[in-house]
């Protein structure tokens, strides 16, 4: 397996990332300049959005939450999982345990189960588009949507081009209003173009798209500013996702092997345990032998032999790190936890 060693983001690159909230929101989307928003994903096309399913919940030793791209690999033509990941089928796994012991109304599990895949739990697999976009007060910033309003922009885009407008325009672009509506599944996306309302002599009151082109200093400062879309989180293989899931404590989410991964504890100068030699001292001196007199020989008494005190052998209690995700339902299940 071929380690790959995971990157630290700056506080410039861990810029806040701007979510939909109830209402209307108003962006210009940025389109793909000089190659800035290639991904993997399309290494030979420039993109002005990416879609990420990323996965929340694990941390190094220090608390530090670490999310990362989920390795899962889906074919769409065979509907099979080529590529699997440990993470997901944890998730997968206790919710399918939660809704057990809700029709059980087993209300102690039901709770404990929720603190770990339940709206507020520990572990979520989180799935959002991500574009790069411009606000009224001219700042750059990360937007991420939701599958189902990439899906409303994507068919108006299509509507938009056939009309010759393109929304993405650096000369000729458009401010685009998202509006979210509703909470849970019943929350709805749209989205339409900032239309300003104008009167025209002899006509009366006409709407028209507000228009907004990029200057330079603009251009300048997304390069700058800007983030790559395809280096938003660490990608690690599906065998290093799996050694993230076995080695963390499923109650914290905390990870050993996420330190190893960000080398957490690792120090240039110290050497490895396997580099130090540790046999035991040898002395030079040579060895003097001592005059023996002869032994006094005495009376040897008897021995008075005893049955030995057999200490029993004590199986060590496994930690939650250690548990198998079966073990750990047991657990919880009877309460031990």
């Amino acid at each position: 397996m071929s380690e790959v060693k995971a990157r630290f983001y700056t506080k410039k690159e861990f810029k806040k990332t701007l979510k939909m909230k109830d209402g209307n929101l108003i962006v210009r989307v940025i389109p793909p300049l000089n190659e800035l928003f290639s991904t993997p994903e399309f290494s030979n096309e420039n993109r002005w959005e990416t879609k990420q399913r990323i996965q929340y919940g694990y941390k190094t030793s220090d608390g530090k939450h670490k999310p990362f791209v989920s390795p899962e690999v889906f074919n769409f033509n065979t509907k099979m999982v080529e590529v699997e990941d440990a993470a997901n089928e944890r998730i997968k796994k206790f919710k399918a345990e939660l809704i057990k012991a809700q029709e059980a109304d087993n209300e102690p599990l039901v709770e404990k189960l929720k603190g770990l895949v339940g709206f507020d739990g520990i572990y979520n697999l989180d799935v959002n588009h991500y574009l790069n976009v411009v606000d009224q007060q001219g700042n750059v910033q990360l937007l991420a949507i939701r599958p189902k309003c990439y899906e409303k922009l994507d068919a108006k885009l299509k509507a938009w081009h056939k009309e010759g407008v393109d929304p993405f325009s650096v000369d000729n672009g458009r401010w685009l209003v998202f509006n979210r509506t509703g909470t849970g599944l019943n929350t709805n996306f749209d989205v339409s173009i900032l239309k300003e309302k104008l009167e025209v002599e002899k006509v009366g009151t006409v709407e028209r798209d507000v228009v907004h082109s990029m200057d330079e200093n603009l251009k300048n400062r997304i390069q700058k500013e800007a983030r790559k879309l395809g280096n938003l989180f660490p990608r690690f293989t599906a065998e290093q996702v799996k050694m993230i899931v076995d080695q963390s404590d499923l109650m914290t989410g905390v990870s050993t092997y996420l330190d190893t991964l960000y080398n957490q504890s690792s120090t240039a100068d110290t050497p490895e345990e396997d580099d130090v030699d540790m046999a035991p001292a040898v002395t030079s001196a040579a060895a003097v032998t001592p005059t023996v007199k002869p032994a006094v020989v005495a009376p040897v008494a008897p021995v008075i032999t005893s049955t030995p005190k057999v200490t029993p052998k004590v199986t060590p209690v496994k930690t939650v790190t250690e548990m198998s995700n079966d073990e750990f339902m047991k657990m919880l299940e009877t309460g031990s936890l």
